[in-house]
């Protein structure tokens, strides 16, 4: 089996993108660029500019944030199959967290512009981002829920998400209002 139909044959088992056709998974695989990063060495840091997102192919992917006390806290692990980078490349925020590699690791990097161009021509991909996300964000409460709860009785939430598949079209205003009203 190539090298690009292995890409293909990962991406299709992504939820990111699930329901694309073929010819779609051959197109970002072309915009897709491979990286080897060595045990220990650093992918991106905290504030780092959102360039790319990346996909795992090989090894294992560390997320971790530093508070202004220098305090670290491991966020996430990653393996081959699964993506991170993806909040400061939708969002255009700098990195919140530092990316490093836990092990030798091989890395699809999908840059930030192709990333732009694909969410706003294919809404499936957005979808999937989307469900990435939600699912991230259920994890995280879920996390942050059992940590607080423990000290402080029960806490509970609620997460809204707000999206457009295209630019423009007033979804951070939607976003501000719609917090400014929930808080």
């Amino acid at each position: 089996m190539s090298s690009s139909s292995r890409v293909i044959e990962l991406l299709r088992t992504m939820d990111l993108f699930a329901e694309l056709e073929d010819a779609e998974l051959t197109k970002i695989a072309r915009l897709l660029k491979e990286h080897k990063v060595s045990e220990n060495d650093v992918i991106f840091n905290q504030g780092d500019p959102g360039d790319g997102l990346f996909i795992v192919l090989q090894g294992r992917v560390r997320i971790a944030t530093s508070d202004h006390l220098g305090r670290e806290r491991v966020l996430a692990f990653y393996g081959p199959g699964e993506f991170f980078g993806d909040m400061a490349v939708l969002t255009g925020a700098p990195r919140s967290a530092t990316a490093s590699a836990s092990t030798d690791v091989r890395l699809l990097q999908l840059r930030k512009d192709d990333f732009d161009l694909l969410v706003t021509t294919n809404v499936a991909v957005m979808r999937g981002m989307m469900q990435v996300m939600v699912e991230r964000q259920a994890a995280l409460n879920t996390r942050l829920t059992q940590e607080l709860g423990a000290s402080q009785g029960d806490v509970r939430g609620q997460v809204t998400a707000v999206f457009s598949p295209m630019g423009g079209a007033g979804q951070t205003a939607l976003a501000t209002n719609l917090a400014v009203a929930l808080a």
